[in-house]
C-alpha cells in the first residue's frame, strides 16, 4: 500500500473507494479502548443470558465491569478478577474515584461471579447496574 501511495494519482487505487479507514475511526470514536471493550462485553453478556449460560455471563459481566472501572481509574489494563477485591478495597475505594454505591457494585460483581449458582433476578439486576456503570 505504501508503494502504491507513492504513485499518487497514477496509482490504480487512486479512484478506488476507501472501505476502512482505521485512523479516521480511531479519531472519531471518542471512547477509550477499555470503555469500548466494556461495552462490547456487556453486549455479549446479554447474548449469553438469552441462552441461559449464567456462569459464563457472570464471568464476562465481571470482565466488563472491571474494564469500565479501570478506564475510570485511568489504568492501562483491567485488574484481574483474582486481584479485584484487593484493588477495590485498597485503591478504588480510598482514591475517591468511585462513590460508595459504585464500590458496592464492584464488590457485588466480584462476589456473584465467584458463586457457584446465582438466582436469575440477581443476575438481571446486576446486568442493569453494570450497564449504567459502563455508560456513565
Amino acid at each position: 500500500m505504501k508503494g502504491l501511495s507513492r504513485l499518487g494519482a497514477s496509482s490504480p487505487l487512486a479512484a478506488a473507494p476507501v472501505l476502512f479507514d482505521a485512523a479516521g475511526e480511531a479519531a472519531g470514536a471518542g471512547c477509550s479502548r477499555l470503555a469500548i471493550l466494556a461495552q462490547e462485553k456487556l453486549g455479549d453478556v446479554r447474548l449469553l443470558l438469552d441462552q441461559r449460560l449464567t456462569a459464563s455471563a457472570l464471568e464476562l459481566l465481571l470482565s466488563a465491569l472491571l474494564a469500565a472501572a479501570a478506564d475510570r481509574a485511568g489504568l492501562d489494563h483491567p485488574v484481574s478478577p483474582q486481584e479485584a477485591g484487593v484493588w477495590i478495597c485498597g485503591e478504588a475505594a480510598t482514591s475517591g474515584i468511585f462513590d460508595a454505591q459504585e464500590v458496592g457494585l464492584l464488590l457485588r460483581g466480584v462476589s456473584l461471579a465467584q458463586a457457584a449458582a446465582v438466582p436469575e433476578p440477581l443476575v438481571t439486576a446486576l446486568v442493569d447496574e453494570v450497564a449504567r456503570f459502563v455508560a456513565a
